[in-house]
């Protein structure tokens, strides 16, 4: 795997994957829709090891793990869980389309009923740990 690049939209806040993500994924639940203003959000989750973030960062309010945005732009760059094990990116904070396809959907219920389901694994809620 090639590194992979992404940034904020002011470009303040860069970061590098240095190998393939866990998993990439596709989230329906009202917290992610709200907080992009989108019907859902598309994500890249990498071992924290795995990727580095350059730049100026500040936390964002989560209900879970931890969240941190851009102090410039204040675009989300990332989350974290509790354990800082693993990092999840937006799709669209990366410098390249095309990188990365949905390997499934959470939170299905909650899709809206005009955008039709990919061919992947579909969950009511959270995806199952692996």
């Amino acid at each position: 795997m090639t590194e992979t690049r992404g940034s904020c939209f002011c470009e303040a806040v860069k970061f590098v994957a240095h190998a393939a993500p866990d998993r990439v994924g596709l989230c329906h639940c009202m917290d992610c829709r709200s907080r992009h203003g989108a019907p859902f959000k598309a994500f890249v989750v990498f071992r924290a090891g795995d990727i580095a973030i350059d730049g100026k960062l500040e936390p964002m309010p989560s209900r879970t793990g931890r969240r941190y945005a851009c102090a410039n732009c204040h675009v989300q760059i990332y989350w974290t869980d509790e354990a800082g094990r693993e990092i999840e990116v937006s799709l669209g904070n990366f410098d390249s389309p095309g990188l990365f396809t949905p390997q499934y959907e959470s939170w299905v219920g909650r899709r809206e009923p005009w955008l039709k389901p990919l061919d992947v694994p579909q969950y009511p809620g959270n995806r199952p740990a692996s």
